[in-house]
């Protein structure tokens, strides 16, 4: 990375930052959390474009 980072940030690995989670959950009906799709994120820069409701989705996803 070759950008000046703003004041008082540092450099971190993502894995020292947060742990990956490996549970599984189906969102209820009435579930109104926010669902992240990669279909919400842009190709090839990473940027979230924005997100849906979790209970338009009824398959298996990882809780975040």
């Amino acid at each position: 990375m070759t950008a000046e980072l703003p004041r008082g940030w540092e450099i971190a690995h993502l894995g020292d930052l947060c742990a990956p989670r490996v549970g599984k959950v189906i969102p209820a009906e009435d579930d109104s959390r926010p669902y992240l799709s990669l279909d919400n994120i842009a190709s090839e820069v990473g940027r979230i474009d924005g997100w849906e409701c979790a209970s338009d989705y009824r398959s298996q996803s990882v809780e975040l």
